[in-house]
């Protein structure tokens, strides 16, 4: 049985009251939309905006319909993007659905916070999606 291992990475968040939070990402340059769970909108503090949509997702029989979106303030480097979000209760699986072994040939010159998820091999909940915002990272 073979894995597919998405991209992921560990971004920084600033909540409301001007901490950072580091939360995993699930990058997903097949969405057309970005996605946070209310888990996250919860600790941030976000301020939601109501909307009404049906959104669709691969897996789901059914469309979801999301009542709110928030303004998500990533941190890169020296600068940050502001992502609109819509929020679900549940964004998606943990991933990797398991904890991976990888071969050590793949840290040959490099190291674990060489990669935009330094844990991408652990399996953890992903509270953000970030859809094609994040082309732009």
């Amino acid at each position: 049985s073979s894995i597919v291992i998405l991209a992921t990475s560990v971004l920084s968040v600033i909540a409301k009251s001007g901490r950072f939070f580091n939360f995993k990402a699930l990058l997903d340059s097949g969405s057309s939309a970005s996605f946070v769970s209310e888990n996250v909108v919860k600790r941030l503090k976000l301020v939601k905006h109501f909307c009404e949509i049906l959104v669709n997702t691969v897996g789901e029989g059914n469309s979801q319909n999301v009542s709110s979106f928030v303004f998500l303030k990533i941190v890169l480097n020296e600068s940050s993007l502001e992502v609109k979000a819509l929020v679900l209760d549940h964004v998606v699986s943990d991933l990797p659905p398991h904890d991976l072994d990888f071969p050590a040939s793949l840290l040959e010159n490099r190291t674990l916070k060489d990669f935009a998820d330094p844990t991408w091999n652990v399996s953890s909940p992903i509270d953000v999606l970030l859809g094609q915002t994040y082309s732009l990272i």
